[in-house]
């Protein structure tokens, strides 16, 4: 009888250290989640220098993961094959974004740098040598990025994990994401990294609000 008295205040102690931790993880998700669509914004605003604007986009990239980790943490308990396989692969695009925009940014320095005919010689060198084919696009490509964004949306959708027009919200972003980077047309960017702050926000204040129930 003693012993099992003695436990009771461990396991309370346990019970507690648990949920300090669960109320940890859960306010860090959301911060990643409102960080990494806001630094895509900024970047792709118009509003800093190309340096600046590199560097938040390389930021926001960065910070995805954790943002595609919490989606993961938010769905894997109704979906766990959509969730698994949709992280995986915005995980693994997330890492090639990053190596990505820096490649194109650093042709755009090289374009401001040097006078456009030996710009123009420089770009075609650098494509014509398929670097960003084999260093930067392969064998994780960036597009893997949007779709694992639209398996997440879809297994949203799917289970009823999240409201429907949150979900309907991230898989437009996704959808939006190759659509204005492929062609690299700002307006379109900026609409998907607006598009990716609303459902990602969203998803965020979901978790700050248990964080406080809790």
């Amino acid at each position: 009888m003693h012993d099992q008295d003695a436990e009771t205040p461990t396991r309370t102690t346990d019970h507690a250290i648990g949920d300090a931790n669960a109320r940890r993880l859960r306010i860090g998700g959301a911060a990643c989640l409102l960080l990494a669509p806001l630094c895509l914004v900024l970047a792709s605003s118009g509003q800093f220098s190309l340096w600046t604007a590199t560097a938040l986009a390389r930021l926001g990239m960065a910070v995805m993961i954790g943002a595609v980790l919490a989606l993961y943490s938010e769905l894997s308990a109704t979906a766990p094959r959509m969730a698994l396989f949709g992280s995986a692969l915005a995980i693994g695009g997330a890492t090639t974004g990053v190596a990505l925009t820096t490649a194109l940014h650093y042709q755009s320095f090289l374009a401001d740098a040097l006078d456009p005919a030996t710009a123009l010689v420089v770009r075609e060198a650098l494509l014509t040598s398929n670097i960003y084919m084999f260093h930067v696009q392969l064998p994780i490509t960036g597009l893997c990025f949007p779709l694992g964004l639209l398996l997440l949306g879809a297994g949203f959708w799917s289970r009823r994990a999240a409201p429907r027009w949150l979900a309907a919200v991230l898989m437009l972003g996704a959808l939006l994401f190759p659509a204005g980077r492929i062609p690299q047309s700002p307006t379109l960017v900026l609409a998907c990294d607006l598009t990716l702050l609303l459902a990602m926000g969203g998803f965020a204040v979901r978790r700050l609000r248990r964080a406080g129930a809790s």
